[in-house]
């Protein structure tokens, strides 16, 4: 267990019973492996383990030591832009009690930032596209003419299990 004050040794007990066993702790701080928040398992395309050291530190005076661990689908650019927001909001609290508010505010991130690093492996764009810019594919035309007529002919059945399937960007 850790050794550290009482205030400290409070909010990780308040830290336990929230996440139970989720959240790890040891003699040097606490860790957890956070995903974004999605309805199904396979929504979720990223992931990291966000380790809070506060053992040997004076927090809450001082920021808890912040390590991301383990991450995947975040890629180099967005696994730095977390760390830095994470490093930014933890010293812009000091004094305060943080290290829930880190796990939650990294899992809010992860959610705004779910979507899988890299292209397409087909078409070799950027599978992330957001609302506020327009993608290139918007620009591509919809079936016209008889492919169109053609999928209007297909039975209602046919329809509903194409609109099962994921579709690429490229497609």
């Amino acid at each position: 267990m850790l050794s550290c004050n009482e205030d400290v040794a409070l909010e990780i007990e308040a830290l336990e019973a929230t996440y139970g066993e989720e959240l790890t702790t040891d003699e040097s701080g606490v860790s957890m492996l956070l995903r974004p928040l999605v309805d199904a398992p396979n929504d979720a395309y990223v992931q990291c383990e966000l380790r809070l050291g506060v053992a040997g530190t004076a927090y809450p005076q001082q920021s808890p030591s912040i390590q991301l661990q383990d991450a995947k689908g975040l890629g180099t650019c967005r696994f730095a832009a977390l760390e830095a927001r994470l490093r930014e909001e933890a010293a812009s609290m000091l004094g305060e009690m943080v290290l829930g508010q880190l796990f939650e505010s990294a899992k809010d991130w992860l959610t705004e930032h779910n979507w899988p690093a890299g292209p397409c492996i087909f078409c070799l764009e950027g599978l992330h596209t957001s609302s506020s810019s327009s993608s290139s594919h918007s620009s591509r035309q919809q079936p016209t003419g008889s492919l169109q007529q053609a999928t209007d002919d297909l039975p209602q059945q046919q329809q509903q299990q194409q609109q099962q399937y994921r579709r690429l960007p490229c497609f």
